[in-house]
């Protein structure tokens, strides 16, 4: 989120590793640059990378090209078949700017045990993974269920209850924060039908990312 370091990721999609130049393009997500520089993005990296990364690092976003809708399975299935690349996939897991599935998963130790362990989530089919994606509230355990808080000073969020500790308890938001809420502070408190994973992670991915994703996970056995 530095836009002073955007020249330097600029100067790296023209590195010789397919790998660094992708990365360079992920890491300008959302950052502010100059007309300059989106030029310059264009030029550069149009004729070595995809051009839905060219498109989101320049522009901020990249067109979703007719995708189906979330609860169209079977078109997602068909949409995303063709060659993916794991190790790829890896790096969209744990990309803060992409899936961002750390927040609340861990693989191999690594990331955050909020949310189930994904370590061995390639024993299960490949539609039920891309299911827990796109359609996150379908199936929502007891143990992860998200509540509805309002405080007495009016603010309402949304949580997945952590731990407590004598009257203190701690929450996860949508966006994996943590935040601390006392009992006597609270006027409401109801548990939700929808899970805390949101909604329309999908569009933050390409389709090869979304790709990648599923085969990274799939290899997870």
């Amino acid at each position: 989120d530095r836009p002073d370091l955007a020249d330097e990721f600029i100067g790296l999609m023209r590195d010789r590793d397919i790998y660094v130049r992708r990365e360079a393009l992920r890491a300008l997500i959302g950052i502010k640059l100059t007309e300059k520089q989106r030029m310059l993005i264009q030029s550069t990296a149009a004729n070595t990378s995809p051009i839905d990364l060219v498109e989101r690092a320049s522009e901020g976003k990249f067109p979703l090209r007719n995708r189906p809708a979330a609860k169209d399975l079977d078109g997602w299935l068909t949409r995303l078949g063709g060659a993916a690349d794991a190790k790829e996939g890896d790096r969209v897991f744990f990309h803060p700017k992409l899936g961002g599935c750390f927040r609340c998963h861990r693989i191999d130790g690594r990331g955050q045990d909020v949310g189930p362990d994904l370590s061995n989530i390639g024993n299960t089919d490949r539609r039920h993974i891309l299911e827990s994606i796109l359609q996150p509230s379908n199936t929502v355990a007891p143990n992860y269920v998200a509540w509805h808080l309002e405080t007495a000073d009016g603010k309402v969020r949304n949580g997945m209850l952590l731990h407590t500790n004598l009257d203190e308890y701690t929450y996860l938001d949508a966006k994996g924060d943590r935040f601390k809420l006392k009992t006597g502070d609270l006027v409401e408190q109801r548990p939700l039908t929808t899970s805390i994973m949101p909604d329309g992670l999908v569009d933050r991915m390409t389709d090869q990312e979304m790709r990648d994703l599923l085969a990274y996970l799939q290899s997870r056995k």
